[in-house]
Order: C-alpha cells, then sequence, then structure tokens
C-alpha cells in the first residue's frame, strides 16, 4: 500500500470527528419548560434492543443513567447537570415508540440536545440491523471486489460525513457519488484492510452527481471500467453491492432491478429494492456475472424498498468528459476521443443548443445503434425542436427495442397525441399503464383523449385516477377543472380543483386566466 494511508493520520482524523461529536454535545445541551412533552420517535426494533443502545449513546455522550432495569419502560439519568427521562412504549404492530425530554436551563438548547441524542440512537439501531442482515451470500464473480470497495470520511465547516465509493485505478483514484462530499473540508479513504488515505476532490458533477478522488496510494486492487455494464439491465435483474453503510465497510447487499429506468433531473436512474442506509451512497453495484450497473445513488425518503443506481455509462461519460484533468492512465478513459461513444454522449448531455445536442447523440448512435439511452435523450431533444415527424420515428424505434419500458410508449403517445392520432396514443398510454399502472400520468393524459372525444364520464375516471395516486398533480387537477366546468356543468367541482391547481402551481403562467374562470363559476353556484 501507499505510503500516505497511514495509521496515524487515521487516529488523527478520529480524535477530529470525536472533537466534533463532543462539540455538538456540548452546543445541545438544553433545558424544556411548560407543557412540552419532549421528542417522540417510532422505531421498528424491540424494547429490550432499544434499552441497550440508548444506554450506549448515552455513556458515549458523557452521562449516566441512573435506573438501569431492564423491565421498566422509564429510564432516568444525567448529562452533566441536564436530567433526563426516556419512556418506552410497546406498539401492537411490533414496533416501539420512545419519548425522549431533557429539563435544565434552555427550552431550544435542550431539544437540541433531545434531537442529537435521538439521531445517534437512530443510527446505532440502524447499524445493529445492518450487522443482522450483512450475511448475503454472493457469487464468486462478485467476493473478489470487496477488496476495491472503500468508505469515505471527513467533514464540512459544520459537519461530519460518511459515504461509500470504488476504486477505478491502481494509483488510487477513487470514484463516489458527489452530494455528501462536495462541501467537504477534510477527507479520508479507508479500505478494507483498515489502512486509511488522505483524499482530494479532483473534480465533480451535480448532472451525475459523480466525485473522482484522488488518494495517492499505490499498487491496490481496483475495479476495470471496461468490466461496466454499457446496455440497459432488465427489469428483474438480481443485483448486489459493496459499501459502508453506518461505517461498516465491506457490507454486501443483495437486490433487484425494479423498474425501467426512471428520469431524474436530466439523467436516466435504475430504480431497485436494494437496502440502503445512510453511508452507502457511491458504493458499487454489480450483477450475477460480475459487470459494474452502477453506483448507488440513494434511497427514496421515507420508504425501506426504493433505492436508485447511477447507470455505469454515465461513469465512463463523467470521466471521459474530464479525461485532460486527470494524470493519464490506462485505466481511466479512452486516448481517442473522436471515435469514443462515451465522448459524443457527454457532448449531448451538456452541449449548449438543441442542434449540438442532436448531432452528438446521433453520433452514438452510429457508434452503438442499438444504445437506448441515447436514444432515449435524442428523442427528448428532437421534442423541444418541434420535430414532430423526427420524434414519432425515434419513439417508435424505442420501443421497438425497449417493449418493455413503460417510459417509451408514454413518449410515443405524446408524440401521437402531438400529431393528432388520439387513437394511437390512448394505445401508447394503456400499453404504459400495463407496465407501469401507478404513473399517474399515463392517467391524465388518457382522461384528456377521453375529454376530446366527448367521452366525459371516462375522462373524470381517469383524472380522478391521476389524483388518487399523486395528490399534488397540479395538471390533473387542471384538467379536471376544465372538465366539470365546460362539459359537466359542476362549478362547485371545477372551482375546487381550479383552486387546487393554483395552490400547487403558485407561480403558473396562466393564473389570471384561471382566476377569472373562477369567478365566473362562482356566478353559476
Amino acid at each position: 500500500m501507499g505510503g500516505s494511508r497511514t495509521s496515524h493520520q487515521y487516529l488523527r482524523f478520529l480524535i477530529v470527528l470525536v472533537v466534533v461529536i463532543l462539540l455538538l454535545g456540548l452546543l445541545g445541551i438544553s433545558a424544556c419548560s411548560g407543557g412540552y412533552q419532549g421528542k417522540t420517535v417510532t422505531f421498528k426494533h424491540p424494547a429490550s434492543e432499544i434499552r441497550k443502545a440508548f444506554q450506549e449513546t448515552i455513556e458515549e455522550i458523557g452521562g449516566h443513567v441512573e435506573s438501569r432495569n431492564n423491565s421498566s419502560d422509564i429510564i432516568r439519568g444525567k448529562i452533566g447537570e441536564y436530567s433526563f427521562s426516556l419512556k418506552i412504549k410497546q406498539l401492537k404492530s411490533s414496533a416501539t415508540q420512545i419519548r425522549f425530554r431533557v429539563v435544565g436551563n434552555s427550552g431550544g438548547e435542550s431539544r437540541t440536545l433531545e434531537s442529537l441524542v435521538t439521531r445517534i440512537l437512530g443510527n446505532k439501531l440502524a447499524r445493529s440491523h445492518v450487522l443482522k442482515q450483512k450475511l448475503v451470500s454472493s457469487p464468486p464473480s462478485i467476493a473478489k471486489y470487496e477488496s476495491t470497495t472503500v468508505c469515505l470520511y471527513g467533514s464540512t465547516h459544520v459537519e461530519t460525513f460518511q459515504s461509500s465509493g470504488v476504486a477505478i485505478s491502481s494509483d488510487g483514484l477513487v470514484l463516489t457519488t458527489a452530494h455528501e462530499i462536495s462541501n467537504a473540508q477534510s477527507l479520508f479513504v479507508k479500505w478494507p484492510d483498515k489502512s486509511v488515505a488522505k483524499g482530494k476532490i479532483v473534480f465533480m458533477s451535480k448532472l451525475y452527481d459523480l466525485a473522482l478522488v484522488k488518494t495517492g496510494a499505490e499498487g491496490i486492487p481496483f475495479i476495470s471500467l471496461s468490466s461496466s455494464k454499457s446496455i440497459d439491465v432488465p427489469v428483474g435483474e438480481i443485483i448486489y453491492t459493496f459499501g459502508c453503510p453506518y461505517g461498516l465497510i465491506g457490507t454486501l447487499a443483495r437486490g433487484r432491478i425494479a423498474a425501467a429506468p426512471r428520469i431524474v433531473g436530466n439523467i436516466l436512474l435504475y430504480q431497485c429494492d436494494l437496502p440502503v442506509y445512510p453511508g452507502n451512497s457511491g458504493g458499487p453495484v454489480f450483477d450475477d456475472n460480475g459487470e459494474l450497473v452502477g453506483l448507488v445513488k440513494g434511497r427514496l425518503k421515507d420508504t425501506d424498498d426504493i433505492s436508485f443506481i447511477i447507470p455505469a455509462f454515465y461513469l465512463s461519460v463523467f470521466l471521459e468528459e474530464n479525461a485532460g484533468r486527470i494524470v493519464p492512465s490506462k485505466q481511466t478513459g479512452s486516448t481517442d476521443q473522436s471515435k469514443d461513444w462515451a465522448y459524443w454522449f457527454g457532448l449531448g448531455l451538456a452541449g449548449e443548443s438543441f442542434s449540438s445536442k442532436e448531432s452528438a447523440f446521433k453520433q452514438v448512435l452510429k457508434l452503438r445503434p442499438n444504445f437506448t439511452p441515447a436514444l432515449y435523450h435524442l428523442g427528448l431533444v428532437i421534442n423541444r425542436m418541434g420535430k414532430i415527424g423526427e420524434e414519432l420515428k425515434v419513439w417508435k424505434r424505442l420501443v421497438r427495442l425497449r417493449p418493455r419500458w413503460s417510459e417509451a410508449w408514454y413518449r410515443l403517445g405524446n408524440a401521437l397525441f402531438k400529431s393528432g392520432d388520439l387513437e394511437g396514443a390512448s394505445r401508447a398510454y394503456r400499453r404504459a399503464i400495463s407496465l407501469s399502472p401507478e404513473d399517474p400520468r399515463y392517467y391524465n393524459n388518457l382522461g384528456e383523449i377521453c375529454r376530446r372525444e366527448k367521452k366525459y364520464k371516462k375522462a373524470e375516471v381517469y383524472f380522478k385516477k391521476a389524483i388518487s395516486l399523486y395528490p399534488g398533480y397540479a395538471l390533473a387537477h387542471y384538467n379536471l377543472g376544465i372538465l366539470f366546468d365546460q362539459a359537466l356543468d359542476k362549478p362547485e367541482l371545477a372551482v375546487y380543483h381550479y383552486r387546487e391547481y393554483l395552490k400547487l402551481s403558485p407561480n403558473a403562467p396562466d393564473r389570471i386566466k384561471v382566476e377569472k374562470w373562477i369567478r365566473e363559476a362562482e356566478k353559476r353556484f
């Protein structure tokens, strides 16, 4: 290993981390008064596990527990001069609810301490859960990559962070996600053999949410991006990830690709059911054959089984776009950019004009005719350019290549609708619904077709279905308002949905027009 990865650096980092935690604890010392009952949190853990983890948490921040009765529902103690109480309540759903209250001199500071303790407790419980789930079997093609996975630790000017990454060259270049480390003041990289190196961000991309970190380490195991899965990953594909959830380096998790790619921002993401915890972001994801599928981006908020992956082809594009800023290495990219698909794909994504984007994506398709991500992005660009004939050809080609991708059928439906082929658009939307029945956009657009065909009752059903799937869908409220106002003569309902539309879209460009419709409809009450 390289000389920069020393135990002394790691020790210094741990000392800094402990100081930060202690400072947070001091800032959090507080009190509460009046009718405030404390902070209430529910965990999916048994009461016995919560009691043990809570006692460890209090000891870690310098406090002590006065009552240690394992059967008691109330735990009391002190942190310095501040008293606390923890009330534990077992719920019928096998979950456990806690109420943690601190009493001292300042209500604001007290609540800060309550938040700190409950956050540490939650992390400790989740870490325990990850340890229990850690024993996942994997094929030999996956196990060999554990040594290439790293943990990244560091701090900004206000907090510490931790994420995962993967080494992509023998001289210590590491790929990870950018959102965790973008404001890093200090950065350390840790390998499974416990060695540590100081890291430096070489460059980042907000578009791809990717970052390249240089460590200066030498002779380390790495993944060659030539082993990346450069084609689309089918729904149902079994996948694996190595990562560092809660700092547990080398933790293996298994899941499946759960849906066709989703468009998020301006890139495509794979949706999966991998168990993703804080610290997993940036970890490499593989298929059964050991091909790199991509990097873990994160988990959908407030869900346990909806997570997302940044596809591997974006990794190649990211490195290709920044090849001139990397010390030449045969592991990091192509040497002949003029003939490399990744160069043209990146140029298409980053292009400043629609025409330059169009030319770049078409060049990608000359080099890789069936590369559907390029075809998808080409369709979006041509749509913005108003070339309806060419757009139709793109989406028809895409549904032939990806017949089970609902997004492709949806885009085809939109193009057919725009061209005036309502029957064809209706078929495309119905096909999209059969593949992805929980997407409200498909129902909304079917409703609009029915409205134009004067099938008003069917239109109402489709619009209401869209809103039931997504109550905050402003366009569906708008369309339903028009239906009630102009077709079904239900002004009261029209006003309600118009108001919902304006509430959800406060800066709508047609706000004055809709407000006029509301006044006119109110006169008909």
